[in-house]
């Protein structure tokens, strides 16, 4: 199956310099009922998909919000908010 996205909303979600290249960035949180998850984009590029307790290149995830999650990284806490 092949889709064409039309201009609109390629212009929409096509927003130069959002989210800078450098660094570990917040793209989203999944909370709710179930256990929360989060989505990072890592320095890489690579999007990851991580729970409390998970480790990453950033941390350890302590805790997930709706709109930020909380990082344990050199026996430190850190917060990292949503992109945007």
């Amino acid at each position: 199956m092949t889709q064409t996205t039309n201009e609109v909303t390629a212009q929409a979600a096509t927003e130069p310099d959002a989210l800078p290249l450098h660094g570990t960035r917040l793209i989203g949180t999944m909370t709710g009922n179930d256990p929360a998850r989060a989505l990072l984009r890592d320095s890489n590029g690579k999007i990851l998909s991580v729970a409390a307790g998970q480790e990453t290149r950033a941390g350890k995830v302590h805790a997930i919000h709706a709109d930020h999650i909380i990082l344990h990284r050199r026996d430190r806490l850190h917060r990292l908010a949503l992109a945007g």
